[in-house]
């Protein structure tokens, strides 16, 4: 191979590798298809973050974001104000995008989400006629004929909720509405908006399930004992796991599933876990590099298929409770 080292290999995507030199402060990228490319030396970056090029994969093109420094960062402390950049990578071809947020691929209409703006795969730019979406927590919701667009503004005790129909790229306001709680929705769901509500109480917290009908925000099920709770959707089936800590150290944790159906919660399973519970949906890395988990943790992915639970010696399936050992190491 004509390159060195220095080259990292970041993604391969059937025609051609993704490489980078550098992950901080200046960052080369690079195509490899027998020859290597230059795409583009990106300078200032942010030393805050491990790496400043941050990529995402739709099955078509790459969208980047390059972190920026800015005059007043800090990394020793983690005082620190990141600026992004971003750009479309099409066949070769780097396009910038003027446009703030971070972007979620939205399936259906094939676009990427970015802020309150709609891009294109050629980096065409479409904003959007909402509230600023940047103060806000926002989520996409999907199924085979509707996209919604869930965006929540945490106002201490409460959170004013709105949800859009963006099903011709065109926002319509559907639903809007005051929530007590802190209530933010998922990244992602492939199904009707669901949102999570966390309410403070003395001894601990509450935390609902609340689902979106169309025209209506309804309370599915409330956990007092769940530290922690993660919707799923997996086949067209929408589940709940909800983490329970050990009060003792050295105690495992405990991991309950529940699935959403018709309006009620069906427990399903109990199962232990290690430390720190990292929930991920394998499309949202699509053969990158896809996390660093910390020590004595336990991950948990889930496809369209199936949702697994990995430790150091075994992968469980949690739908079936088959047991996969995994090879020593």
């Amino acid at each position: 191979l004509n390159f060195s080292l220095r080259h990292t290999l970041v993604h391969w995507n059937g025609k051609y590798w993704l490489l980078q030199r550098g992950k901080r402060g200046t960052v080369e990228l690079y195509i490899y298809n027998s020859t290597l490319k230059h795409i583009k030396t990106f300078k200032n970056g942010s030393l805050c973050v491990d790496n400043d090029l941050e990529i995402k994969w739709n099955g078509k093109e790459y969208f980047l974001t390059f972190i920026e420094a800015s005059l007043h960062d800090n990394p020793n402390t983690g005082e620190c104000i990141l600026k992004f950049k971003h750009y479309i990578l099409k066949d070769e071809n780097l396009i910038p995008v003027n446009v703030s947020g971070m972007p979620h691929w939205i399936p259906p209409p094939n676009t990427w989400l970015v802020g309150n703006s709609l891009v294109s795969e050629n980096g065409k730019v479409t904003h959007l006629n909402i509230v600023n979406a940047s103060l806000y927590t926002e989520g996409i919701a999907y199924n085979d004929t509707h996209v919604w667009l869930v965006v929540a503004l945490n106002s201490n005790p409460s959170t004013y909720v709105t949800i859009y129909e963006l099903n011709d790229l065109t926002p319509i306001k559907v639903y809007s509405t005051k929530v007590n709680g802190n209530v933010y929705p998922p990244e992602t769901l492939r199904g009707n908006p669901i949102l999570i509500q966390r309410i403070a109480t003395p001894k601990s917290s509450n935390i609902s399930v609340l689902s979106f009908n169309g025209s209506a925000l309804l309370k599915i099920h409330s956990w007092d004992e769940c530290s922690a709770i993660y919707p799923v959707s997996v086949g067209g089936r929408i589940f709940v796991l909800c983490l329970l800590k050990s009060k003792a150290k050295s105690a495992p944790n405990i991991l309950e599933l529940f699935e959403i159906k018709n309006k009620k919660t069906k427990f399903l399973n109990t199962f232990s876990t290690q430390g720190h519970v990292y929930v991920y949906n394998v499309d949202d890395f699509r053969g990158f590099n896809a996390f660093k988990l910390w020590k004595h943790s336990s991950l948990i992915i889930y496809t369209n298929e199936s949702i697994f639970l990995f430790n150091s010696t075994h992968a469980l399936n949690l739908l079936t409770g088959e047991s996969i050992e995994l090879p020593e190491g």
